[in-house]
């Protein structure tokens, strides 16, 4: 149902419905298959169950942060075999740490309709759904909206050196650093009353726009400049009169009038 290509490590990574590759029974959702050896096998994460870990979980979506080397996993489960930890729908999987975080926010919690709710954006992952009555979604007569995750390194934990003395410190590698995920909702959108779709990045002159396809939408999301009010009277700053430039995100819609139906998927 997904893939996800790695050209930096030449691996694929593939998500769907399986529990089996050559006969041979493997962790139910991923798999991967690496160039070099031209094999397909069990994903070095392992699978996807539900929360009775004898039913397979599906995996639907993936979205790859190649640079970072983390592994977006949306899909129908609720518990990771790598761990056995329970983990409602998305995960993320960080590739050369070979280390689970399951991203399941309830304060932000939207539930896609498909493979296509689920985009890696310059801004971070985007997750369109429907909003639970748990989320902190402000409008209910617009329920269908989109969550936003940006990810961080946590900074660097300080240890007391052995040889250096009690006021030194040595600092640890990047490689054992874990990552922060912080959701949001997506700014300048004011969410839908039908469901959504598909998101898509632009390209070209629509660099760092998405596009947003659903029931009764075609719509474009993006930064652009506009007037912000400076109201900053915080000790020792210099307040400005009047108004400076700031880049703004909006969201214009394409469709308002001019369409009806269902956008299923949306490309530029």
């Amino acid at each position: 149902l997904a893939l996800a290509w790695d050209a930096k490590r030449g691996q694929l990574h593939v998500a769907g419905k399986f529990n089996a590759i050559d006969g041979r029974n493997v962790p139910a959702g991923l798999a991967i298959y690496d160039s070099n050896s031209g094999r397909l096998v069990a994903h070095p994460g392992g699978g996807l169950t539900m929360r009775n870990a004898t039913q397979d979980g599906v995996g639907t979506a993936l979205q790859l942060d190649e640079e970072t080397g983390v592994l977006y996993v949306m899909g129908s489960f609720e518990r990771l075999t790598a761990n056995n930890a329970m983990c409602l729908g998305l995960a993320a999987y960080e590739i050369d740490l070979n280390r689970w975080t399951c991203l399941a926010d309830a304060a932000h919690t939207v539930l896609p309709t498909g493979g296509g709710n689920m985009l890696l954006t310059p801004f971070g992952l985007m997750v369109a759904g429907r909003t639970t009555s748990l989320t902190t979604w402000p409008d209910s007569k617009r329920p269908y909206t989109i969550a936003l995750l940006k990810t961080t390194l946590k900074k660097k934990k300080k240890t007391k050196s052995k040889t250096t003395g009690d006021n030194d410190y040595l600092m640890e590698g990047i490689t054992t650093q874990a990552r922060d995920f912080k959701w949001s909702w997506l700014p300048g959108f004011s969410g839908h009353e039908e469901p959504i779709h598909t998101l898509s990045n632009g390209f070209g002159e629509f660099d760092g726009t998405v596009f947003i396809g659903g029931d009764d939408l075609i719509a474009m999301w993006r930064y652009e400049e506009g007037n912000e009010a400076n109201n900053d009277d915080s000790p020792g700053k210099t307040k400005l009169s009047g108004t400076q430039k700031a880049l703004v995100p909006i969201t214009k819609k394409l469709s308002e009038g001019h369409f009806r139906g269902a956008i299923m998927a949306i490309s530029q």
